[in-house]
């Protein structure tokens, strides 16, 4: 009868995922962290998340939870020091040498493959089978789904130049997934052709393109800033965005941008 009662624990053990979930999650880039937060929920994302880059900012409550560095050049010793079970990383965002550093201290390091807006479900899938959390995953991306459905394009197709910043001038080119987000909305960036995700280009350039819109995702500080930046492009119609609602590819972007194409 022990014996019997014994082999059910153990088989209990063996098919109960929950059994072999991690406990000390640490995340490091803000993407990550903004996902395996959705994954998990308020409360279990509290209590395993123990670590993340900087800028890990959505939820809110991620602010509260212990800085690795920034995710391009994270902390390795502090990272060790948080005793993680489980460490998330990027392929496209963390340097390869510091992941292979954390590999050597002996850290289970997943490291995910770069986002890409028209495989966002599959990504979600891949990030809730690291976590262990495959039902709340297929959840989550169901989500991302739905609310990708909702997002219909424009009446009128727009030529637009995309500002992430003024000086030095950034832009979208064709490796952003805001490229592939705002093309699914009807919109057509100026430098779709231009292969950095997010390159340098002149004011003369944009200029010469003469776009329709302008949609600028920066931070403006006042209002002397915004009336330079709509000086510097007066033939086109300026918008300015709250930045952080586009800085990743996650649920927010989809509901950000249905109400940029209403307006």
């Amino acid at each position: 009868m022990i014996r019997q009662t014994l082999c059910f624990v153990l088989f209990a053990l063996f098919f109960d995922s929950s059994a072999f979930a991690w406990n000390r999650i640490v995340t490091l880039n803000p993407m990550i962290s903004e996902w395996t937060a959705e994954i998990l929920g308020k409360d279990t994302a509290l209590k395993k998340i123990v670590g993340a880059s900087e800028y890990s900012n959505y939820p809110a409550y991620l602010k509260n939870v212990q800085t690795v560095g920034p995710y391009p050049q994270v902390q390795p010793e502090k990272i060790l020091s948080l005793n993680p079970d489980l460490v998330l990383a990027s392929s496209e965002y963390n340097r390869p040498d510091q992941l292979e550093q954390l590999k050597k201290l002996k850290l289970n390091v997943v490291i995910l493959p770069r986002e890409e807006f028209s495989e966002m479900e599959a990504w979600i899938v891949k990030l809730g089978k690291a976590l262990g959390e495959e039902k709340n995953a297929k959840v989550a991306a169901q989500e991302w789904k739905r609310l990708l459905a909702e997002v219909h394009p424009a009446v009128k197709k727009k030529k637009v130049f995309f500002q992430i910043q003024f000086q030095p001038l950034i832009t979208v080119g064709k490796d952003s997934f805001l490229n592939a987000a705002f093309e699914k909305a009807g919109y057509e960036n100026i430098f779709h052709d231009l292969p950095q995700a997010y390159p340098k280009v002149s004011k003369e350039a944009v200029l010469e393109k003469r776009p329709d819109e302008v949609l600028i995702f920066e931070m403006i500080k006042n209002q002397d800033d915004l009336e330079n930046v709509k000086d510097t492009w007066k033939k086109s119609l300026v918008r300015v965005f709250n930045g952080d609602d586009f800085a990743r590819c996650s649920l927010r972007l989809l509901k950000a941008l249905k109400e940029a194409v209403r307006e």
